[in-house]
């Protein structure tokens, strides 16, 4: 990882940020190509909603398919394939999608299930990280630019 800090970012909007603050510093904002950053900007948004979606289908889909299984079984099956859904997740390496999928999952238990304080802190990490990211690139830009 980039980052040993506790923030709740999804590690791939953060390059992109890097790269768009660069840019920026670099040649200004007409290098930007304005469509691919809007694709990127919208998934951003999208990615948590799929993850929110996809997390409360399967969540009811598990608990209808172990209906009628004990709830021992069904454990020692979850901690199975639990590390089978750490590696999914990993190869994805989606903090977004993710973080939708637990809020999904938890909702679908009930609304009060999800810690919605923490949730809104993730967002809030999001919106100040992404231009963050941008300003620091900009920043590393111009020291480097000055001293070589």
């Amino acid at each position: 990882e980039l980052m040993s800090v506790a923030a709740p970012i999804a590690m791939s909007s953060m390059p992109i940020s890097f790269w768009v603050g660069a840019v920026i510093a670099k040649a200004g904002t007409g290098k930007l190509i304005g469509a691919g950053l809007m694709k990127t900007v919208a998934f951003i948004f999208v990615s948590p909603l799929m993850g929110f979606l996809l997390g409360s289908l399967m969540r009811v889909l598990v608990s209808w398919i172990s209906r009628r299984s004990s709830p021992r079984k069904v454990d020692r099956w979850f901690r199975r394939l639990q590390l089978v859904s750490a590696g999914a997740y990993s190869l994805g390496h989606g903090g977004n999608t993710i973080t939708g999928a637990i809020v999904g999952v938890g909702s679908v238990r009930h609304a009060s299930a999800v810690r919605w304080g923490v949730a809104g802190n993730i967002v809030w990490a999001w919106i100040f990280t992404i231009p963050a990211s941008a300003l620091m690139a900009a920043v590393a830009y111009w020291i480097s630019f000055t001293l070589f």
